[in-house]
């Protein structure tokens, strides 16, 4: 299970995701404000692809920032199955 509030763990997902499990982390940045309708866990994971991204000496993908969709919780919640 994830803890949504780790940012920590999710930039340490997003960097192994792009540059392998046994490849040194590079030093941790600190954590940024969260976005509305983001987890500190998913900024972690994009911030760490990004920096993977960076490692391999190409540009960072436009398509970490839409990978997962900014919906605000609180409707989401309110929803009714049919």
């Amino acid at each position: 299970m994830v803890d949504d509030n780790d940012y920590l763990e999710g930039y340490v997902q997003g960097f192994a995701a792009v540059m392998g499990a046994s490849r040194p982390l590079p030093p941790v940045p600190p954590q940024p404000v969260t976005r509305p309708g983001r987890t500190a866990f998913q900024m972690g994971m994009i911030e760490g692809i990004s920096k993977g991204f960076q490692r391999k000496g190409m540009d960072a993908p436009e398509f970490v920032k839409p990978l997962i969709p900014v919906q605000p919780a609180e409707p989401l919640r309110r929803r009714r199955a049919r």
